[in-house]
């Protein structure tokens, strides 16, 4: 539990290759005095591990894994944890097939079937009665993601207040910024720039506080990417842009988060090209 302990703590802290090696460590030892019920919890926290450094094809089966130990013993929240973590799987799987496979209708077709997939799986995550607090927000704010990437903005927005809510009543602080930054997403889609900057800002401030580096630069560059989407280049909103998106370009590399850096180095080339014709 000390090795769980620090990988979590790793995890917020987007230390990922020490939060692998705690975990494993951790996995070694609850093999060894054979204590299924908490290999089932740190399954689910290597797999998210694993899931943050774009490994997703070792991902699967230790969620499996997860599941049938949750399920087999009846534990209500490790069968939660481990739903969620299959439900941010089917994302991550969406938005890697939206984003190698641009303007290709087969590629839509299939990014939207994962994240049918996503929210059915969330959805039963969420019912489950005795899923803690915690891992219950994490799952409704991971259907805000669903529901975003559908292009479902009015469901978002309600589905992102309500989670909001719950945040604020659990004192679930960074999931409160987490839940911030989504409608910050939100609100720029809808064209509520001046909304959409002050609710990126209120959860940078927190995930600086708190010292939550990948958060924190996942932040950097939903808003930077929205101040560079400016028609007058030279403008002072799209330098701070700019700016942004290559500080959480340092973060993602330093963390080893390969998904996130992959938007932002795409991001940026496509910009570029688009400002140089």
């Amino acid at each position: 539990f000390v090795f769980g302990s620090m990988g979590i703590l790793d995890i917020r802290t987007g230390n990922f290759g020490e939060a692998e090696t705690e975990f494993r460590k951790a996995i070694a030892l609850i093999e060894h005095v054979n204590d299924p019920a908490s290999l089932s919890v740190f399954h689910s926290c290597l797999a998210n591990v694993l899931q943050e450094q774009g490994k997703l094809s070792d991902v699967r089966g230790i969620l499996c894994q997860a599941l049938r130990i949750g399920r087999s013993m009846h534990i209500e929240p490790y069968i939660g944890m481990a739903l969620v973590s299959i439900g941010n799987m089917y994302i991550a799987h969406s938005n890697v097939i939206r984003m190698k496979e641009e303007n290709n209708k087969l590629s839509s077709v299939r990014s939207l079937q994962m994240l049918k997939r996503a929210r059915n799986t969330l959805k039963r995550a969420v019912a489950l009665e005795g899923v803690d607090a915690e891992t219950r927000t994490e799952g409704q704010l991971a259907l805000v993601q669903v529901a975003l990437l559908s292009n479902e903005l009015d469901i978002a927005k309600q589905q992102v207040n309500r989670t909001l809510e719950e945040a604020r009543r659990f004192e679930l602080i960074w999931l409160l910024a987490c839940g911030q930054r989504l409608l910050g997403n939100i609100l720029e889609l809808e064209g509520q720039r001046d909304q959409a900057a002050q609710s990126f800002e209120l959860a940078l401030r927190t995930f600086r506080k708190s010292g939550m580096h990948l958060e924190y630069a996942r932040t950097l560059r939903l808003y930077g990417m929205m101040l560079m989407k400016q028609d007058n280049m030279s403008d002072k909103s799209y330098e701070q842009g700019l700016s942004y998106l290559q500080e959480a370009l340092k973060v993602f590399i330093e963390c080893k988060a390969e998904l996130d850096q992959e938007m932002v180095e795409r991001f940026l080339a496509k910009y570029n090209f688009t400002a140089a014709k």
